[in-house]
């Protein structure tokens, strides 16, 4: 269960920093 979690934060984190790229853009 920790491995899914720790996974799923990066993604979240991946995402938000794409959404960051975007709204740079």
């Amino acid at each position: 269960m920790s491995t899914i979690n720790i996974k799923r934060v990066k993604t979240t984190d991946i995402e938000l920093k794409d959404r960051l790229v975007s709204i740079q853009r």
